[in-house]
């Protein structure tokens, strides 16, 4: 008997795990640009607090947005990065 989408939606929230990555949940946060860290790329009060609220949200992997590994590979202004 096929999923009812009630289930499909349940089964989002149920851990997942593999042999070397446990989950609380299925669902994940692509890792796209937050446009939170300071002028430098440094992490801000507005990089915690926008993290502490994706915690929040019964995702099962949270991967943070890209960043910039070298000054001159910075791609967009509030960029995290070294």
């Amino acid at each position: 008997m096929p999923n009812s989408d009630k289930s499909i939606i349940l089964s989002a929230f149920e851990p997942f795990e593999t042999k070397r990555l446990k989950l609380s949940g299925r669902l994940v946060r692509a890792p796209v640009w937050s446009g939170t860290a300071d002028e430098e790329g440094f992490v801000s009060e507005k990089t915690v607090d926008f993290y502490e609220k994706l915690a929040g949200t019964g995702l099962g992997l949270i991967i943070t947005g890209f960043a910039f590994v070298t000054k001159n590979s910075r791609a967009v202004p509030r960029m995290l990065g070294a």
